[in-house]
């Protein structure tokens, strides 16, 4: 498994690097782009999204929070079957608090499963991830937004 393009079974490549890219950025409007009108996504400790709407709240969400400064795909597979492709990567993600802190690191695995569209380009249909360090450790946002509505200061 590989971040590398090695062939033409790979026609997500090009997306994931656009998903990546707009993590990075904070760029919610790529990465609503990037979705499927229905898609499911389950990220570690939190609630299930369901659809457009909520993906692009839980991005805006997290933005107002988070700050992505660094990702990577340390490996990667992708399985075609029709209009569907399967990817199964580990990832390395580090963040920073918005109103300050520490950088917290975190290691995981996702699956994500792409579906092609009409115009043949790609879009993520669903995706799930978890950290693969140990529990109290890592990029739990829930947690880590629990602290800082604790710590900041009552009007």
């Amino acid at each position: 498994m590989s971040t590398q393009r090695s062939s033409a079974r790979d026609p997500i490549f090009d997306s994931r690097q656009s998903f990546n890219n707009a993590a990075l950025s904070g760029d919610v409007d790529t990465l609503v782009s990037l979705a499927t009108d229905d898609i499911v996504c389950m990220s570690p400790n939190d609630t299930t999204v369901y659809g457009i709407a909520e993906w692009k709240a839980w991005w805006e969400e997290y933005f107002e929070y988070f700050r992505v400064v660094a990702l990577s795909e340390p490996d990667r597979d992708v399985t075609m079957n029709g209009d569907f492709a399967t990817e199964i990567s580990s990832y390395m993600i580090a963040i920073v608090p918005v109103s300050g802190g520490s950088r917290i690191r975190d290691d995981g695995r996702q699956l994500t499963i792409w579906k092609r569209q009409a115009d043949d380009s790609w879009k993520m249909w669903q995706t799930i991830w978890n950290s693969t360090r140990p529990i109290g450790i890592g990029t739990n946002r829930y947690m880590s937004r629990l602290m800082q509505k604790k710590e900041s200061p009552k009007p």
